[in-house]
């Protein structure tokens, strides 16, 4: 076996194992309002788009973005200091849209602004999807993805 092919087999089964465990990197985070770990909202939210998923497969693809839009951010009041990265969790249906978003953590700001939270979050609905599948079969699941947040570029516009 080659160092490639053995690159891609731990991928793959790396993957799979996440699939199949139904855990995500992120679960182990308390989500503060609810005390569930992040990722079984989203996960129960799976079993309600449809059967559960079979547990032997040949073939998993994850899903890639194919359209990402940008947050449009409200105005920053001056003297605010901070930034950093938006992390959230969106449940991506069968089709490739995003039914739903968690955010697991918001940019350090300071003061804290929660219309930034809801711009990013407006946004990442907006988003689409090449929707994961299974043995070439779209399936719903569950995504973490993070967005930069850049005071710098949020008081120029961009």
């Amino acid at each position: 076996m080659t160092v490639l092919t053995r690159s891609r087999m731990a991928i793959t089964l790396t993957l799979v194992s996440l699939i199949l465990l139904e855990t995500h990197p992120v679960t182990l985070v308390q989500n503060a309002a609810s005390d569930e770990p992040h990722g079984a909202a989203c996960e129960r939210e799976i079993l309600k788009l449809g059967p559960r998923r079979p547990t032997v497969w040949r073939e998993v693809t994850s899903p890639m973005i194919t359209r990402r839009v940008r947050p449009t951010f409200p105005t920053i009041p001056s003297g605010t200091t901070g930034g950093g990265v938006w992390i959230g969790e969106v449940l991506i249906d069968a089709g490739g849209r995003v039914l739903n978003v968690w955010t697991i953590r918001e940019p350090k700001l300071t003061p804290r602004l929660p219309s930034v939270n809801k711009a990013v979050t407006d946004a990442v609905l907006k988003w689409q999807f090449a929707p994961a599948a299974v043995d070439k079969v779209p399936v719903p699941t569950c995504q973490t993805i993070t967005v930069n947040v850049n005071l710098k570029a949020m008081r120029a516009g961009q």
